[in-house]
């Protein structure tokens, strides 16, 4: 089903990601223990194109109304969003600093920036939640 918009998230949660339903064929996709694969198909790694990462990635994205895409650890989440980050540009994410969540933004910049004029500047143009807790500039 392409049209989701009228399913509850509940319906979405165990419907996405799934195999088209064929006679004699999984209801689930099978789970993909490999990490690399022949070479010269689609696949080639198990982070590119992967059956069960691609099923997961096709469910979150339909739950988010969007599209996902799932990396293999924080790290290489955080430096694929940084590096398509243009001079000048800023991030902010989510990040667990004991126990309670709080946004962190990332600048990019050749001058200094004031942390806290920057929290001002922020503060009167977005909702207090998304006003980043710190600053970091790289």
């Amino acid at each position: 089903m392409s049209d989701r918009t009228a399913l509850r998230p509940e319906t979405i949660a165990v419907s996405a990601g799934r195999p088209p339903r064929t006679p004699d064929a999984p209801t689930s996709t099978p789970v993909t223990f490999a990490s690399a694969f022949v070479a010269g198909g689609e696949i080639e790694y198990a982070r590119y194109g992967n059956p069960s990462w691609t099923a997961l990635e096709d469910a979150l994205g339909a739950l988010e109304g969007g599209t996902c895409v799932s990396f293999s650890s924080g790290m290489a989440a955080v430096s694929a969003v940084l590096s398509i980050v243009p001079h000048g540009g800023a991030v902010a994410v989510p990040r667990g600093a004991s126990g309670a969540e709080q946004l962190v933004g990332y600048i990019t910049t050749s001058t200094p920036v004031s942390e806290h004029a920057l929290k001002q500047a922020l503060a009167g143009k977005l909702a207090e939640v998304m006003v980043p807790a710190h600053i970091t500039a790289l």
